[in-house]
């Protein structure tokens, strides 16, 4: 077992630690049971236990993971600072966002179950607003949650999760699935006692995982009120990316959409509409008339553009690049690489989206050939256990295919290298699916 090989090493860090903690010589069995409960915090966050990995459990017990672990996380706030920043925060509010604070905070004084969602376009302040409403709650003592339906939404809110990883969600659902909690768990003791649950990105989740959650709190709760009696924020743009139904028609993507659940009957939407980015003053472009570039995305989004052909619109001439290959792209979209000036920064301002991971390839091979740092490749392990097996397709041939949703075969990487991170690693510590890094 790779525990038994390296936890000596691996016990050297929780050795200093112990000694820290005024124990001179601790025990070799005191400082593996340390690691381990570490370990098993570092795993508890993952909804996963030392004993679905074979490894053993601690031999010693220590007082601080006696009491419920996730109460101790949501408990620990600062509730002055937390106060004074609501203050200051509630000033700068603008009409949109005052009616969406009001009307959700409103509900959690008086108690009342209410759910919402918030229908933000990018730059509305949302997530500022989200913010708020949590702080809000927590400066009072009490508890929110708050999930996102991906990994870099999650590290944008304050002790934000992503939805399968905290809440146990069933990888196959249907409309009598319960979520993976039982009443026993740490989890839920902590929604027994939780006020707000806050969900960001829910237009991009199938209506299957709403009506789980619903179910499972009216259980857990013994309320028989939407979402168990807790007020439930829903909060998203339907006008962005919307949730993947694996080769599903347009009418099937409408009926997986929490639109379609009959949920849906019981929401209050707040609409946010202000934009906190742009400038009137710096955003307009000849191209867009009187308008700013964020006026014609939110039209866009409204179905209020001009239709050509019923299905395309016209983009703007200053969107669209003359027509040539892809290397002349490359060098349209990153000037200062082609010329050789560049910095780390400078490959994060601009990104090239493709359909297909052919194009991704191609395109990052190009703009990876301008850094003038020596390339490195990494192969993905590529070895059969059952040798008839693989036999029938050889791996020169397996090791050309791009699939989606799996990285490729032959990894190029130079220094300076922007990549982007493909599990939840560490979401709290802002390694989540999703995560910009530099190599």
């Amino acid at each position: 077992m790779l525990w038994d090989k390296y936890k000596e090493h691996i016990c050297d860090d929780y050795k200093a630690t112990l000694q820290r903690r005024s124990i001179v010589e601790p025990p070799f069995e005191q400082i593996e049971s340390w690691a381990l409960h570490s370990l098993q915090d570092a795993l508890a966050k993952f909804s996963k236990t030392l004993e679905d990995f074979g490894l053993p459990a601690p031999s010693i017990a220590f007082d601080r993971l006696e009491t419920n672990r996730l109460l101790e996380v949501e408990h620990d706030y600062n509730v002055e600072v937390l106060q004074a920043e609501v203050a200051m925060a509630i000033e700068s509010l603008n009409d949109g966002q005052r009616a969406a604070y009001n009307g959700i905070i409103d509900a959690y004084v008086a108690h009342h179950a209410k759910v919402v969602f918030i229908d933000g376009p990018g730059g509305t302040g949302k997530t500022y607003i989200e913010n708020l409403i949590l702080n809000a709650v927590r400066s009072c003592g009490d508890i929110a949650l708050v999930v996102a339906s991906s990994g870099i939404t999650a590290l944008l809110l304050l002790g934000g999760r992503t939805t399968h990883s905290y809440l146990k969600i069933p990888i196959a659902l249907d409309r009598k699935s319960f979520y993976y909690i039982r009443k026993q768990d740490d989890l839920a003791m902590l929604i027994h006692q939780t006020k707000l649950i806050l969900w960001d990105e829910a237009p991009m989740t199938n209506n299957l995982n709403f009506e789980a959650v619903d179910r499972t709190l009216r259980d857990l709760t013994n309320r028989n009120e939407p979402f168990g009696g807790i007020v439930f924020i829903m909060s998203g743009d339907f006008r962005q990316v919307l949730l993947v139904t694996p080769r599903g028609s347009r009418a099937d993507i409408v009926s997986a959409s929490i639109k379609s659940s009959y949920l849906w009957e019981s929401v209050e939407v707040f609409r946010l509409s202000e934009n906190m980015w742009a400038s009137d003053v710096v955003a307009i472009h000849p191209d867009l008339g009187n308008h700013t570039f964020t006026d014609w995305l939110l039209c866009l989004g409204n179905n209020e553009l001009e239709i050509i052909n019923e299905d395309y619109i016209k983009c703007l001439d200053m969107m669209v690049l003359p027509p040539a290959d892809t290397q002349a792209m490359v060098v349209a979209i990153y000037p200062q690489l082609h010329e050789g000036q560049t910095t780390n920064e400078y490959l994060h301002e601009c990104a090239i989206l493709a359909p297909r991971n052919k194009e991704v390839s191609l395109i990052n091979a190009m703009v990876l050939s301008y850094l003038p740092s020596a390339q490195v490749d990494f192969l993905s392990a590529d070895s059969a256990e059952d040798t008839e097996v693989a036999n029938t397709y050889p791996s020169e041939f397996l090791n050309t295919l791009e699939v989606s949703g799996m990285p490729s075969h032959k990894l190029l990487l130079k220094i300076g290298t922007p990549v982007i991170l493909l599990r939840n690693f560490d979401p709290l510590a802002g390694l989540c699916n999703g995560t910009c890094l530099i190599v």
